[in-house]
């Protein structure tokens, strides 16, 4: 449907277009009457204190919850705890375009319209995004506030006339005042734009009030009220339109029924004129209640059906009233809070429906009195009057007509009034804090009894802590003293206190025996017996099973007999059948370790107040329900001196350090959910979330979805709050990290952070609940997100790593299969010359000396038998020559044999050597030594087979060829090098010999050959001495194991 056709849906098509129906304004004002009232707690916000006095003007809840407030300093965003400003940055282009902020408006697809001294942005809390709204160019009048209606249009009531624009800030229309067209605006400079009930458009102006057709802008109802500051309406259940205004009297209304205007003005209850005041803004709530915040005059609630107004305003003797009386402007949020921005004062804030904890009537404003809102005691008397002592008064108050009575000074008090209680009889008996015991008589007589040290039968002692009416109508007094009873025919005081102590007795408490139980200040719990007269101590020995601690505040006997003692340090149960005691502490639920006052409901309940709020304990299940600032309560603190009452009619007063509250406990049922938690700031890496450059960086977290992280980035810190503002302190949190483990860490107020370091890669969920002092916990709030794997242990990196690794393997094969071959190669060609040289010299010796001896004997064989002679001296040399092939045979054969390779080191084998040497030797066997320097080492074996046959062949040529008398072996284990020396004392080798080998033989050229495979050095030195033989390997290429 298009723009003009939406808007004429509202109105008929008038005959003519210029007619003008202007209303009927009353001649004169009417009277409407101003009573004062107290009976709203109005708190402090917490935590906003830093912003609150920068004269808040505007105030707005996004969809998320998160507060935000306009002022002349920047727009603000508040959680509960902490704040952000948003201020015009030239060096930022995500900002707000001013400073000034003018109207703030949440639409309805949940963007922030916000008008500044720079024009129009949008804000929207999903994406943290700044948008600039140019609707009238780049220079703009100014906005003074917005209005979406029905369809979606967003009407901006200008300094110019009205715009109305789309989502996108498309303009749509403009309208203005025209001095020559009379059905124009009568002024162009707006207020407020909205529509009523029937849908209905109205505009307020510097003119007054003025239905308006929005498909043209015609005007079609004028109020003629002239005001040049603000000017607003609120319409009532009836149709009625209040208009307030800044000047004049403040306050008309327009019926439209008859199209009548009537002018109000203020007056008291007497029905006398009051100081004019303006009002500056107005609220309707959820249930159609209207609330007016005046410039200096306070809080107005309009009584509809009375037609009248109910003032609140600010009271320095109640520290629970109004902060401040003059208001700027009024917002409700979502859970039914209605927020008081104040000029120069913190915000307040106060529930818009009455609460199931009430407000008890402060003390009169018009009384010089102190200002503390401690509360010492509390007293109904005959279901028609509440008797309510503060420091320093003693408060009467007629529950009918409100009348206020200061008793303090008509009873003659001269002390604070701290225990009451009345008797069957109408008698209300006073006790306080140092002038003994005030009796009331229903006759208005008063008496007046006090402590007497030289008169037994007086009061124990003039501090009367709690009184107690037992059933038989007797009075007892618990004083600081001992414990003393009235005696109606005497009336004196008997006095009872137990042997050896001197106690001061807080609380007492009757059981069906007639019993009375005591709390005393440090000797624990005590139980007296009227008839035997006789105590019994119930001590705190810091144990379990034990009171709780030596200081008993309050004393209570419950239905089935349990006796509940409230100490400084925890709530008990005493069994009497069995002494048995029961412990209750905060880790049980308690709100608070210190409790003052017990009372029991009609369900079995044991309700108790504490240091930290009231509470509620199922006697039948033990589940402890605890209340606090959040459900009504106007503070924390109930102790004190046990200040606690229940009527006939069974309701309940507590009272203590942070004032008092009645309640019906049947009316108390489970208390309200917190909002779900937001996150309010993240923290990846170190780096806060999103992440880049300063100029674009949005200054608020965005929504998330799921966050992909990777693996260098798997720290993350993330900040939260439940965006609940009755009592934020009192919330608690718990989170946990799914995907890392299931339990859940439970922190304060003061701590909502969760962190997590150096995660392993994988999916997880941070869930986030929020509870009000141990109540339900909210609906979970989750952050998902995955942690990356490492470039190492991807999928493609291990793919990548297995083919290195298998071709690495295939390559390192490859050399190992080359370098043994190549190995086998050298061993098999130094095999190959080693044989090639055995079959040389068989060939050369053996071979040649069988065919010699061969030819021999053919020889002898042809000459016989002719000549015999001949034949036997060839047969002689043919004998001898087959002894020197035998010897070469033998010869031969040791060359193939491995000397020494069972042996199990290389001296052993030398030896072994040494020994079978003499067989080669036709001289004798001669003397040999083998010296060994050094420490052994494991040769490799090839080596050491090369350095054998070295040695071998030396020994050999020694005693062979040199004839030797002496030989001696030296093997030198070094560190760098591996040695063998051989010495003879033989006849000594020729140069050229040593040079180039015997004739037909292969030993030195041997040696030499095995000597550069060994890659060592050879050295052989001889003379007419003897010969030595030297070889010399590295330690690397003879030692296994060496580099």
């Amino acid at each position: 449907m298009g723009f003009a056709a939406l808007a004429t849906s509202y109105f008929s098509a008038a005959a003519d277009a210029n007619a003008v129906t202007q209303a009927y304004i009353a001649a004169e004002s009417r009277p409407i009457t101003v009573i004062e009232g107290d009976d709203i707690t109005f708190s402090r916000v917490e935590n906003s204190q830093e912003f609150s006095g920068s004269r808040i003007g505007q105030i707005a809840q996004d969809d998320m919850g998160f507060m935000w407030f306009g002022t002349q300093y920047g727009l603000y965003r508040f959680d509960g705890y902490s704040h952000m400003v948003f201020a015009a940055d030239p060096k930022a282009r995500n900002q707000l375009g001013g400073v000034f902020v003018y109207a703030i408006h949440n639409d309805k697809s949940g963007r922030l319209w916000i008008s500044t001294d720079k024009g129009v942005d949008t804000f929207d809390p999903r994406t943290g995004t700044f948008n600039r709204i140019a609707y009238a160019g780049p220079s703009g009048p100014t906005a003074q506030s917005f209005y979406q209606d029905r369809s979606g249009t967003m009407w901006l009531s200008t300094t110019a006339g009205l715009y109305g624009v789309d989502s996108n800030g498309k303009t749509l229309a403009h309208f203005q005042a025209d001095s020559e067209d009379s059905g124009s605006l009568a002024s162009s400079d707006l207020k407020f734009a909205k529509e009523d009930r029937s849908g209905t458009f109205w505009i307020t102006s510097s003119a007054g009030l003025e239905a308006i057709d929005r498909s043209s802008g015609r005007v079609l109802t004028r109020i003629p009220l002239r005001e040049p500051r603000e000017i607003n309406f609120v319409e009532d259940r009836s149709g009625m339109l209040w208009i307030y205004h800044a000047g004049g009297s403040g306050l008309s209304a327009f019926d439209r029924s008859t199209n009548s205007l009537t002018n109000y003005r203020f007056v008291d209850s007497t029905g006398a004129p009051m100081p004019r005041f303006g009002i500056f803004t107005a609220l309707e709530d959820r249930d159609g209640g209207l609330w007016f915040g005046t410039g200096g005059a306070g809080l107005l609630r309009l009584d509809v059906d009375r037609q009248r107004f109910i003032r609140y305003r600010h009271s320095p003797s109640d520290p629970q009233s109004l902060g401040g009386d003059d208001i700027v402007t009024l917002f409700q949020d979502r859970e039914d809070n209605i927020w008081v921005a104040l000029h120069g004062e913190q915000l307040n804030l106060f529930p818009a429906r009455k609460p199931l904890f009430e407000k008890l009537p402060p003390r009169p404003a018009s009384l010089r009195v102190r200002s503390e809102k401690m509360v010492n005691s509390i007293l109904e008397v005959e279901g028609q009057s509440l008797w309510i002592s503060y420091m320093g008064m003693l408060l009467g108050v007629d529950q009918q007509s409100g009348e206020r009575q200061d008793l303090h000074q008509r009873l003659g008090l001269q002390a604070d009034v701290i225990s009451m209680a009345q008797d069957a009889r109408g008698r209300i008996w006073l006790g306080t804090t140092g002038t003994g015991i005030v009796l009331v008589e229903p006759s208005g007589r008063v008496v007046r009894f006090q402590h007497d040290p030289a008169d037994q039968s007086s009061l124990a002692d003039d501090v009367v802590n709690d009184i107690l009416v037992d059933r038989s109508q007797n009075v007892w007094f618990a004083t600081w003293g001992g414990l003393s009873r009235f005696d109606d025919k005497s009336g004196r005081f008997e006095n009872y206190k137990p042997p050896e102590i001197d106690p001061k007795y807080l609380a007492l408490a009757e059981d069906s025996s007639g019993n009375i139980w005591l709390g005393t200040h440090q000797y624990g719990l005590q139980r007296f017996n009227p008839v035997t007269k006789e105590f019994v101590k119930f001590p705190s020995i810091g144990a379990p099973g034990s009171v709780s601690n030596g200081r008993v505040n309050a004393v209570h006997v419950d239905r089935r007999g349990v006796v509940w003692a409230g100490t400084q340090n925890g709530l008990d149960a005493l069994d009497p059948a069995t002494s048995h005691i029961r412990n209750y502490r905060v880790n049980d639920g308690l709100p608070g370790n210190a409790v003052s006052c017990i009372l029991e409901d009609a369900q079995e309940g044991i309700w108790f107040g504490t240091n930290k709020g009231i509470a509620r304990l199922d006697a039948a299940t033990g589940k402890i329900q605890s209340y606090s600032r959040i459900d009504g309560l106007p503070g924390l603190d109930f102790t004190g001196w046990g200040a606690c009452y229940q009527s006939r009619a069974h309701k309940m007063y507590f009272a203590g350090f942070s004032g008092a509250t009645a309640f019906y406990p049947d009316r108390i049922r489970m208390r309200r959910h917190v909002p779900p938690v937001e996150f309010t700031d993240l923290m990846i890496a170190g780096r806060r979330f999103p992440d880049g450059p300063p100029q674009s960086q949005p200054q608020v977290l965005p929504v998330l979805g799921r966050l992909s992280l990777p693996y260098s980035q798997n720290t993350f810190t993330a900040g939260f709050a439940a965006l609940s503002y009755t009592n934020p302190t009192a919330i608690g949190y718990r989170f946990r990290l799914v995907g890392l483990g299931e339990e859940w860490h439970a922190v304060d107020s003061g701590r909502r952070v969760a962190s997590y370091n150096s995660l392993p890669p994988g999916d997880y969920r941070l869930e986030v609940q929020a509870a009000a002092s141990g109540g339900n916990w909210s609906e979970t709030t989750a952050l998902k997100l995955t942690i990356l794997e490492p470039w190492w242990q991807t999928t493609w990196f291990y793919t990548l790593v297995s083919l290195l690794v298998l071709g690495s393997a295939l390559l390192i094969y490859q050399l190992r299969m080359r370098q043994v071959m190549h190995q086998f190669e050298i061993r098999l060609d130094e095999r190959v010359a080693e044989r090639t040289r055995i079959a040389r010299e068989l060939h050369d010796s053996l071979l040649q000396g069988f065919h010699g001896l061969m030819f021999r004997l053919q020889a002898v064989r042809n000459l016989l038998p002719a000549r015999s002679q001949e034949a036997a001296i060839a047969l002689d040399e043919a004998l001898s020559r087959g002894d020197e092939t035998v010897e070469r045979a033998r010869e031969a054969v040791t060359e193939l044999r491995t000397f020494g390779a069972s042996e199990p080191d290389l001296e052993a084998a030398l030896r072994s050597m040494a020994q079978d040497m003499p067989t080669l030797s036709q001289d004798g066997a001669p003397n040999y030594r083998i010296v060994v320097e050094g420490a052994p080492r494991r040769m490799i074996p090839l080596v050491r087979d090369d350095v054998l046959q070295v040695g071998r062949e030396a020994f050999r040529n020694a005693v062979q060829h040199a004839r030797a008398k002496l030989v001696q072996v030296e093997v030198q284990w070094g560190v760098e090098r591996f040695s063998i020396r051989v010495r003879d004392d033989g006849l000594g080798l020729e140069p050229q010999l040593i040079a180039y080998g015997r004739d037909g033989h292969w030993g030195i050229q041997g040696m030499r050959e095995r000597t550069r495979q060994l890659g060592g050095s050879l050295e052989i030195r001889s003379d007419s001495n003897g010969t030595l033989v030297e070889l010399k390997i590295p330690a690397s290429r003879a030692y296994v194991g060496s580099d």
